[in-house]
């Protein structure tokens, strides 16, 4: 029986009750500990899982899921004469190769989805209010003087009066432009009729 067989089987070793021993760590099996130069030490009620290399006498115990054996004996021991021996290798490269198949086999099949893009709520509308500037001023001296000068300067109103029996038209005249603007304004009144100078003939 080769050396690999020796380790294999301490792993399935019966304990004193005369059933055969269970390895407490499935993710780690037997077949990589024993290929990684490692054999069950004892009984596993009593240490657990101690393990030691029959070449270098290292031991090892409290393993984790994510540890692997031929790396921790190889940084352990780096001078072991199992692990600087091809069988050594040849075990670990079957290893890495059933970590890659594993990864390959959880890793999904589909292209992950697209991610949603994120929503944004309706940006909040600012009013501006209207800018009212208010100036006052009041006219000075020199531009109220202007004005009276010129409002003297305007030629007075004319005039035109159209008298009938009863009513009067009174038509005045005036230019409010520089374009020959002007106003008409009417003014209409009656007038009074003089019956004090007409007579009421009789007949003959």
């Amino acid at each position: 029986m080769d050396e690999f067989c020796v380790r294999l089987l301490s792993f399935f070793e019966r304990g004193a009750d005369g059933k055969p021993g269970r390895w407490p760590h499935p993710a780690l099996s037997p077949e990589n500990m024993a290929g990684a130069g490692f054999r069950l030490q004892g009984s596993q009620v009593k240490s657990g899982d101690n393990v030691i290399c029959d070449f270098c006498k290292l031991q090892a115990w409290k393993w984790e899921k994510k540890d692997d054996p031929f790396r921790q004996h190889q940084d352990a021991s780096p001078k072991c004469e199992y692990v600087v021996s091809n069988t050594f290798g040849e075990h670990r490269d079957v290893f890495l190769k059933k970590q890659r198949d594993k990864e390959n086999i959880q890793r999904p099949l589909t292209p992950p989805a697209t991610p949603t893009k994120r929503s944004y709520g309706p940006r909040r509308r600012m009013a501006l209010s209207p800018i009212v500037t208010v100036h006052e001023s009041a006219p000075t001296g020199q531009a109220t003087q202007l004005s009276l000068g010129q409002q003297e300067q305007r030629p007075r109103p004319t005039e035109i009066s159209v008298t009938t029996s009863e009513i009067k038209f009174v038509i005045q005249i005036s230019d409010l432009g520089e374009r020959g603007e002007f106003c008409l304004v009417f003014v209409l009144g009656k007038t009074r009729a003089n019956t004090g100078n007409r007579q009421q003939e009789g007949p003959p």
